[in-house]
């Protein structure tokens, strides 16, 4: 009886240890401004002493910061759960049967272990059922621009354990009235809520604005001007040639141009990081002096017009060419 019951306990202590060793946190940027407010307020929609369970949808266009607030309030929250999972870019990696690779990595997160490929979604959704009954799961579904995907992603309430918590963001306000319908369908009105972050302030942009691009919370002198002008919107042109000496950072961050409504950007001694997905909608003119070493990523041109690299070094291998989608 002895012998049993210090098994169960190695077992309990090896779960335990296991969990802790596979640690499942989602990347963050380096630099985060103006969280707390968002984080305290998903908190108490979340309402995490209630063993009830909730959904609590992110609605806002795309840049607002729903991805980075779903990671904060994810990495906080992750480990009072038996499984977790974030699954990102929903909207982009669901295209044609791509849902059921979703759902794959979905059961194997919460399962913690590689799982066969389904045949196809309903015998997915059912797996996912079948990880989560009866468990307290925390999951969260980020760009999703469809009803259909929740619910062969979420299941239905009557899987979810006691406790358990799903967040999904979202650019479309269709997909939170067609999920209040759903839950209003299921009689779960009130296991569901939503929040629509406000647009960051003005000091909060300044200051982001000037940890990208200068390093520090506020603008040099010589370019506070420049900066208040460009988290206003009055700026269309910008021109930049960054030497050594001078005091912006050569490295452009992404989330340096937050808000921002470029039609024109010069670039001189200058290289562009980050992810660009939702930056530089407008830009129809674009002249680098770029890197051979590409790195920004979804460099997304549409509207571009002319791009000029004839100040670069560049040749046919040069990796923009495939990275940078532009007309």
């Amino acid at each position: 009886m002895c012998g049993r019951r210090e098994g169960q306990l190695v077992k309990i202590v090896v779960e335990k240890v296991l969990s802790k060793l596979k640690k499942n946190y989602t990347h963050l940027p380096e630099i985060l401004v103006g969280m707390d407010h968002h984080v305290d307020k998903l908190k108490e929609l979340l309402n995490i002493e209630s063993n009830g369970i909730r959904f609590v949808g992110i609605h806002g266009m795309g840049g607002l910061g729903k991805t980075t607030i779903a990671k904060v309030i994810y990495n906080q929250l992750c480990e009072s759960f038996e499984r977790h999972c974030f699954l990102e870019d929903i909207r982009e990696n669901s295209n044609g049967n791509r849902i059921v690779n979703l759902q794959n990595q979905l059961v194997s997160k919460i399962l913690k272990r590689q799982i066969p490929t389904f045949d196809d979604d309903n015998e997915g959704l059912n797996k996912i059922r079948g990880s989560i009954r009866g468990k307290k799961v925390f999951i969260v579904l980020d760009d999703v621009d469809k009803i259909s995907q929740i619910e062969k992603l979420a299941g239905n309430f009557n899987c979810y354990g006691a406790g358990s918590r799903i967040i999904f963001t979202t650019r479309d306000a269709e997909v939170l009235a067609a999920f209040q319908v759903s839950c209003e369908r299921e009689g779960s009105s009130d296991v569901y809520a939503s929040y629509e972050p406000n647009l960051m302030d003005d000091d909060h942009s300044l200051k982001l604005f000037s940890k990208y691009a200068f390093m520090r919370d506020s603008p040099p002198k010589d370019y506070e001007i420049l900066a208040d002008d460009l988290l206003t919107r009055k700026v269309k042109v910008l021109c930049l040639d960054l030497r050594q000496d001078s005091e912006i950072d050569p490295n452009i961050q992404s989330q340096c141009l937050v808000g921002v409504d470029l039609r024109f950007l010069r670039l001189g001694c200058a290289n562009l990081e980050g992810d660009f997905k939702h930056f530089l909608p407008s830009l129809r003119w674009l002249q680098w002096s770029c890197k051979i070493n590409f790195t920004p990523a979804n460099f997304l041109l549409k509207n571009l017009v002319i791009l000029d690299l004839s100040g670069s070094q560049i040749t046919d291998e040069w990796k923009g060419w495939s990275q940078s989608k532009v007309p």
